[in-house]
């Protein structure tokens, strides 16, 4: 008499399976604010007479520094460290270069970045109508490669495996990825959640969302002066108290479905009606 052999049915991958997670490094900021002459693009090696920054947390400072008396200044050069990253593997120099050109496409680098990877320094060139809020998205974006370089790598593997929209990808990233968003242009705190059959809680999109036509805006709307714009607050301006109709419980086709391209290119007439829809899938 045969026995009938009962296979269990293995467990098909979802988009959360490519994340992985890992620790992410202290805080170490250093950055230099100088004036280069016109047309000039080559990094100062001399950067003794320069600006540097006293606080090595964060930028907290450095607002204040381009709306105080030294009003000259052009470019932001910001420097990384390996030797601060003890506690994961630093994004590789390939990788970096993939990162600066995936948040180019995206407006979340600037195109005149002036980078010199083996070296990791990285200057922006700053000029009167350059929004706040979009030179912090900058630095923060390049900030990831060393304090979270986890996120980079796993945003890096979204962006080549699935068609994820790159809003939600950094969302869905900075939960799963980063054991901390304090330094971060969206409110994803997470401290390393993970998900639990192929669903995760607390996710709005409505964030990635907000991020996008914040970009969108500042760049068109480019006209504020640099240095008497408003302290920045990215993730200020795309929070909110969303927790009644939250997505709590999100699945990952949600995440990938074609809808999702409509709801993100959305009127802030219509989103609300396209988000319920994403909801029911």
């Amino acid at each position: 008499m045969m026995k009938l052999i009962r296979m269990r049915k293995k467990k098909e991958k979802t988009i959360f399976d490519m994340i992985r997670y890992y620790p992410s490094n202290p805080y170490y900021i250093k950055y230099y604010l100088y004036k280069q002459e016109k047309g000039k693009t080559n990094i100062p090696k001399d950067v003794s007479k320069f600006y540097e920054n006293k606080n090595h947390s964060c930028f907290s400072n450095l607002d204040r520094e381009l709306k105080g008396k030294s009003r000259s200044y052009n470019r932001i050069l910001f420097k990384m460290f390996r030797g601060k990253c003890k506690n994961t593997k630093m994004v590789s120099e390939k990788d970096i270069e993939k990162w600066i050109k995936l948040c180019q496409k995206h407006k979340t680098i600037p195109d005149n970045l002036i980078y010199d990877i083996p070296t990791l320094r990285f200057v922006i060139p700053l000029n009167n109508s350059m929004d706040m809020d979009i030179l912090y998205i900058y630095l923060t974006s390049l900030r990831m490669i060393q304090e979270h370089p986890g996120f980079v790598t796993n945003m890096l593997i979204v962006n080549e495996k699935s068609d994820m929209n790159f809003y939600i990808a950094w969302l869905l990233c900075s939960k799963l990825a980063c054991e901390n968003s304090g330094h971060n242009i969206i409110n994803a705190n997470s401290y390393g959640i993970r998900y639990d059959n192929d669903k995760i809680s607390g996710l709005d999109i409505r964030q990635s969302y907000k991020l996008n036509k914040l970009i969108q805006k500042k760049l068109i709307k480019a006209t504020k002066c640099i240095y008497k714009g408003t302290r920045w607050n990215v993730t200020g301006q795309i929070s909110g108290n969303w927790n009644s109709t939250n997505m709590h419980k999100v699945i990952s086709k949600q995440l990938i479905h074609p809808k999702v391209n409509e709801y993100m290119n959305a009127s802030e007439k219509d989103v609300e009606r396209i988000y319920k829809e994403i909801k029911n899938i």
